[in-house]
């Protein structure tokens, strides 16, 4: 072989490729080159793709759910690369990303932390990267805030008709349920999912005084609650709402007493030797104090004394010259039922029952009256059908009557006959207003024959004409 020959070998190479190692000879007739140096193809790439073992398991949001406070790894990233990729992992909180503790791929196990929002896998080979993230939805929850006022206090005073309001602040991750409850009531006030619940009065009342419990559930949590004692002052008053009796029947004697039992309102508790009850004469009651279910609920207890009949009257109860209430002392034997006395339920009883019979009654006469109406219209009626077809008979006998006298007058008669004949018209006038129609009929012709008998001239029949 004189001359050189060069011959260029091309392939497509790719990271899959299988044979590698390439070498080279030159043939000639019967001869044979030797063979020249091999060649290995070494086919770079990536990274291609990436995986993390084990897969994490993700909610509804592709989020992994994970708890403040507790572990999170290991986790192992892999990359296909060649020449093998450097991979490493980071973390991103509120303040960016930040290098997470990694060897080999391998990321550690981390305390979890609410600001963590992603944990990333990093395969770089110089000039490529790839990346691949975890989602993280971090749960966690707080200790509630309870705020009186704009203060974090567990007790508090304030005077009455001063603003209140409570506020119970929740920080988590879901929005943790708030709720705000009294405790001698048992009764819940506000309830809200959220950070913030806010509870308002204007003007606080003596019964506002209780103890008030926030309290915050959450989803994998326990519930747990914080609890602020509020005492709201207020002046001695009168409590409407208790049981009272204004009026008292009593005898009088040495050794007699009333005793008076007056609720009031009051926080703190009075002294019992600040009231004082003044009436007809001077006296000096023993008067004791009970405190009711609630702190701000009080009883004066009170024994008046009735020596004579100059105790019987009205009695003021006042307080360090304050009037209270006011009570009366009837002599028992002149006593009258008080309306005073009775409760408002039996007060409201006996309305009822009044009205319902004043009803009754008015409804009673109603019904009598249209009943004697009735009755009267129809008799009315009757007297008055029978009166009319009396008249009309009447009438048509005086005109038969007046006929024949007509008759009558052509002829002369003396003032005899004329008499007969006017006491004739009266008796069958009369015999007609009887009642007795028939009759009057049927003696017609006697009567008629009566008067003819007295000096008729011409034979004349004037009821049979009619």
């Amino acid at each position: 072989m004189g001359r050189e020959i060069r011959d260029t070998l091309r392939l497509k190479v790719t990271k899959d490729f299988k044979y590698n190692k390439y070498s080279c000879t030159a043939t000639e007739e019967d001869m044979e080159s030797d063979r020249s140096d091999l060649v290995q193809i070494n086919p770079l790439y990536g990274p291609d793709r990436t995986k993390i073992t084990p897969e994490p398991v993700l909610n509804i949001n592709d989020k992994l759910t994970v708890r403040e406070g507790e572990t999170i790894g290991p986790f192992v990233c892999t990359a296909d690369c060649n020449p093998p990729c450097n991979v490493t992992w980071r973390v991103q909180g509120t303040d960016g990303f930040s290098d997470a503790r990694s060897e080999m791929g391998t990321l550690l196990q981390h305390a979890v932390q609410r600001d963590m929002q992603l944990l990333r896998c990093v395969a770089d080979r110089g000039e490529k990267t790839l990346k691949q993230s975890i989602q993280l939805d971090v749960q966690y929850l707080d200790d509630i805030l309870l705020y009186m006022n704009g203060e974090i206090k567990s007790n508090i005073e304030l005077n009455e008709n001063a603003p209140l309001r409570i506020s119970c602040r929740v920080d988590g991750n879901p929005a943790p349920t708030i709720r705000l409850s009294r405790s001698l009531s048992d009764t819940q006030l506000r309830k809200i999912q959220g950070t913030w619940l806010n509870y308002t009065r204007n003007t606080a009342q003596c019964t506002d005084t209780d103890t008030y419990t926030c309290s915050r559930t959450s989803t994998g949590s326990n519930i747990t609650d914080k609890v602020i004692n509020i005492n709201v002052l207020c002046i001695t008053r009168f409590d409407k709402a208790g049981r009272f009796k204004s009026s008292y029947g009593s005898k009088s004697g040495m050794d007699t007493t009333i005793n008076v039992a007056v609720p009031i309102i009051a926080n703190p508790p009075p002294q019992p030797s600040d009231f004082k009850w003044d009436g007809p004469v001077s006296v000096s009651a023993r008067t004791t104090l009970s405190t009711g279910d609630v702190s701000y609920k009080h009883v004066i207890e009170s024994f008046i004394p009735v020596k004579d009949h100059t105790y019987f009257g009205n009695y003021t109860l006042s307080y360090k010259g304050q009037p209270v209430t006011r009570i009366t002392i009837n002599a028992e034997d002149n006593l009258l039922e008080n309306p005073s006395m009775e409760s408002s339920g039996e007060v409201a009883s006996r309305s009822f029952i009044i009205a319902i019979s004043l009803v009754s009654i008015l409804l009673g006469l109603t019904w009598f009256m249209v009943a004697m109406f009735v009755v009267y219209d129809r008799r009315y009626r009757n007297i008055h059908q029978k009166s009319k077809h009396g008249e009309e008979s009447t009438q048509l006998q005086t005109q038969n009557m007046t006929h024949h006298y007509d008759d009558l007058q052509g002829t002369d008669f003396d003032q005899l006959e004329a008499q007969n004949m006017t006491q004739h018209y009266d008796d069958v006038q009369g015999r007609v207003e009887e009642g007795n129609y028939t009759d009057l009929k049927g003696d017609n012709t006697a009567a008629e024959g009566d008067y003819t008998e007295l000096g008729q001239r011409d034979t004349e029949t004037p009821y049979e004409e009619l």
